[in-house]
């Protein structure tokens, strides 16, 4: 199922992904690290938003705000991710945020 594939990916999440970004956040304040972080978050959302960007031109995404889309989408991995760090993000609460994400896009 989608759900069984979305929390596998929380939860093995490695060190490689923005698991191990968000303790050094919580912890290094230095404005190089801030800038940092910031660099990593905006390169990633270009991303997105260029993927968001491609399925309005190929009619699969009919909200044509990819910013705002882009945005949202950022802040539900960053969560998500904070809240899976935890232990307590389980496969439903994961299905459910997707599926409102999804339903964003038409």
């Amino acid at each position: 199922s989608t759900g069984n594939h979305h929390e596998k990916s929380f939860r093995n999440m490695r060190c490689s992904d923005d698991s191990c970004n968000l303790p050094y956040s919580f912890t290094h304040h230095a404005d190089c690290d801030k800038r940092l972080k910031q660099k990593q978050t905006n390169a990633t959302k270009a991303t997105v938003r260029a993927i968001l960007d491609l399925g309005v031109k190929q009619n699969k995404v009919t909200c044509h705000d990819t910013k705002i889309i882009a945005d949202n989408f950022m802040l539900l991995i960053e969560g998500m991710s904070i809240v899976a760090l935890t232990g307590t993000l389980t496969a439903q609460q994961i299905d459910d945020q997707f599926h409102m994400f999804m339903q964003q896009l038409s």
